[in-house]
């Protein structure tokens, strides 16, 4: 699943693989250097598609937070993230355990079992 939602091009991906990779891709991006390195690298994803990608696999506190980023972001206060970073690392779940839930979900659009 790592490989697929790290190395894969978005466009090559199914609907059911691309919301988890959104997802993949935001929550690395937040625990490498916050908010602030999202929207920085990610300027061009449609976020509003990434909060949905959350919401999909499960991750809707996650969700919120976005919301609440993205609302700063398009006002111009990027450098006022700090809020944002600290409700992300106050889950009570992490996004790793909701891709985790997902992949059992949908483990045939991840896994192929070869007999």
């Amino acid at each position: 699943m790592n490989d697929i939602l790290a190395l894969t091009d978005p466009v090559d991906l199914s609907p059911t693989q691309r919301a988890p990779h959104l997802a993949y891709i935001y929550m690395g991006e937040v625990y490498n250097g916050g908010h602030g390195q999202y929207f920085s690298n990610h300027e061009h994803l449609d976020h509003q598609e990434v909060i949905r990608a959350l919401e999909i696999i499960g991750a809707r506190e996650q969700a919120d937070i976005l919301k609440g980023a993205l609302r700063r972001f398009t006002a111009n206060q990027a450098d006022e993230m700090s809020e944002p970073d600290k409700l992300f690392y106050e889950c009570k779940t992490n996004i790793e355990f909701h891709l985790e839930a997902y992949l059992d979900e949908h483990e045939s659009e991840f896994v192929e079992w070869i007999p």
